[in-house]
């Protein structure tokens, strides 16, 4: 659970919890940036009550919660894995070396 209101820094905690197959309840502060999709990769509520709910849903439905956890393994190994950042990285690296100013897209950005 990651009931963030503000700011960021605990989004890393959401990642690492996501990689080792658990699945999320969150905000959408602590969805943002990370592309997390409601009932897909994460359960997402902002209310105490919406949250308290999803917590409990989730922990209650055996297959919502496998749903989650597999799409969130998913989701880490395609957007944040080393697999999926090395490339990335070894485009800007390549393009600032080249004396470019590397471009980076809307979704490179997110991911």
């Amino acid at each position: 659970m990651a009931p963030l209101r503000y700011g960021a820094g605990m989004k890393g905690k959401i990642g690492q919890s996501m990689s080792y197959g658990l699945p999320v309840v969150t905000t959408s502060v602590g969805a943002e940036g990370i592309m997390l999709q409601d009932g897909e990769t994460a359960l997402i509520a902002d209310s105490p009550e919406a949250f308290a709910q999803a917590v409990v849903h989730l922990y209650t439905d055996d297959l919502r919660w496998k749903k989650i956890a597999d799409n969130s393994l998913e989701h880490i190994r395609t957007h944040f894995s080393e697999e999926a950042i090395k490339p990335r990285l070894a485009t800007i690296f390549t393009s600032l070396r080249d004396g470019g100013r590397a471009e980076i897209s809307g979704a490179e950005r997110a991911a």
